[in-house]
Order: C-alpha cells, then structure tokens, then sequence
C-alpha cells in the first residue's frame, strides 16, 4: 500500500480548519491533511509589532512536531507567520528536503 502524502495545516485560529480542510479535499483530495491549531498563536501575536524569539521558537517546535509525525509539507495558515523570511532554516529542520515560503 502507497502511503499517502501527509501534510500539516499548522492554524493560529480555528475557524481556518474547515476551508483549509474542504480546499485539500477539492485541489488534492489523496493528501493526508493533520491539522495542528494553536490558537494562542493569534492571542500572542496581537501584543506585539514585532515576532518575538519566543513566538519563532513556538513556531519551530510546531514544525519540529510536524516533522515528528511524518510530514512531507506544512503550511501555515496564519499571517502571523508573515515576519519571517522564506526558508527560515530553524522552521525546516524538521524536514529532510523542505521548501519553507510565506502565504
């Protein structure tokens, strides 16, 4: 049995699930979609301008998570992300081969 391709949907709010979840469906149906929220991501994010290092750590452990259980891809469903810079290699540490860009 071909093991499909398992991607994590990383949420900071969770009304983000279902249209994440219905698109996948639709646009790539044999994906294997893992859902990880954490809605304190937003509540955290709103007390700041800046990223702070605690937030990138959060994220990072998020993405070593993901990694952990055997994910090919993640994406970050929030705009919280935004800050970071495209292949941010503390995020992609997790993945043998990971291209890491803002949405």
């Amino acid at each position: 049995m071909t093991r499909r391709t398992r991607i994590a949907a990383i949420h900071a709010v969770t009304v983000a699930m279902p249209p994440i979840t219905d698109a996948f469906a639709q646009h790539w149906p044999d994906a294997e979609v893992v859902n990880l929220p954490d809605d304190s991501l937003a509540l955290d994010r709103r007390t700041s301008q800046e990223l702070p290092p605690a937030m990138v750590n959060r994220f990072t452990d998020l993405m070593a998570y993901a990694g952990s259980i055997g994910v090919q891809g993640a994406l970050f469903t929030c705009s919280a992300l935004g800050t970071l810079r495209n292949g941010s290699d503390s995020l992609s540490s997790g993945f043998s081969s990971a291209s890491l860009k803002n949405n």
